[in-house]
């Protein structure tokens, strides 16, 4: 019979010797690869990325079986021949219901449009996908619409689906301004997202809907519900324009919608930006460098160590 204290040690010093990241995992309970198909990739807001930020990248799954199905989806940077990866995968668990369909986002950051990124959810090549990055371009601003609603009619303004508005600050990075023409069926978290993003400079444009009116906003968001024709919210713009969505071409989508005013507003006082960790941040800092300090923090914490000096002394505890 082992003496129970020599169990302990022995135990402990497994533990110690094991403790790590744990990678190439077969899940029990993972469903078929093979019953789970890729139906849409769309990149950012209006299918362009901005070099040298983070993106916006949404995924259109399907589950092909009539039983629940679970897996992970494994989104990769990789060389270009695909056979080497570079960094660490972006793994989310999914479930989706029986012949369920469903959007997956993820938060790329995307160095440059030479990037290599990949879809994995099995080892066969059915389940490993090609995401080339399209064209980069400026921030844009888009008309969020309702994609269960009756379609409106054409006009010069790339939208947006209101199901698809992201649910954290970071993937909202790349957006210049939204236009609202009604009230968006937004929770929680996209509420919070949206305020944030506002606060750090976004902007948003409020135009007539079909009844002529400004969209009247919950008490969630009534921060939107200002009676001046442009007001501030922290660093960010909202403004009405006295138009309907029929009523707008692409001349005056440029002059009231794309255009950054350069007076300021009358007893505003400028909200400076800020930083991840609170410092300001200069307006002609750009790209890599204004995240430079979050990754190198974000590396920091990933970096795996061992405790070397605990298990020396239970190695050592051990012998004794």
């Amino acid at each position: 019979m082992i003496p129970t204290r020599q169990r302990c040690l022995t135990l402990l010093i497994l533990l110690s010797l094991t403790a790590g990241p744990a990678t190439n995992i077969v899940r029990a309970d993972e469903s078929d690869p093979a019953l789970l198909k890729l139906d849409e990739v769309r990149w950012g807001f209006d299918q362009t990325v901005q070099n040298g930020e983070f993106n916006l990248l949404s995924l259109k799954v399907t589950n092909l079986s009539p039983a629940p199905w679970s897996g992970t989806l494994r989104l990769c940077e990789r060389t270009g021949t695909g056979s080497s990866e570079l960094g660490l995968p972006l793994e989310q668990p999914v479930t989706l219901g029986p012949t369920e369909t469903r959007w997956i986002q993820y938060c790329v950051y995307v160095e440059d449009t030479f990037d290599n990124w990949w879809l994995a959810w099995g080892d066969a090549d059915q389940q490993l996908h090609s995401l080339q990055l399209p064209v980069s371009g400026p921030r844009p601003t888009v008309l969020i619409y309702d994609e269960d609603a009756v379609s409106a009619p054409p006009g010069p303004l790339r939208r947006f689906a209101e199901q698809l508005f992201p649910q954290s600050v970071t993937q909202l990075q790349c957006l210049r301004g939204i236009i609202l023409d009604h009230v968006p069926f937004w929770t929680g978290p996209r509420i919070r997202a949206l305020r944030e993003w506002l606060h750090a400079g976004g902007r948003v444009y409020l135009i007539h809907n079909a009844d002529g009116r400004y969209p009247q906003f919950p008490e969630s968001m009534d921060f939107l519900n200002g009676t001046q024709d442009r007001f501030r919210v922290g660093s960010g713009i909202v403004q009405r324009v006295p138009l309907s969505l029929k009523q707008i071409d692409m001349e005056t989508a440029r002059s009231e919608l794309f255009h950054d005013k350069a007076d300021p507003l009358e007893g505003a006082t400028a909200v400076v930006p800020l930083d991840f960790y609170g410092n300001a941040i200069p307006l002609n800092v750009v790209g890599y460098t204004r995240h430079e300090r979050v990754l190198h923090e974000l590396r920091t914490l990933a970096a795996f160590q061992r405790p070397w000096f605990l298990i020396y002394l239970c190695v050592l505890g051990y012998l004794f």
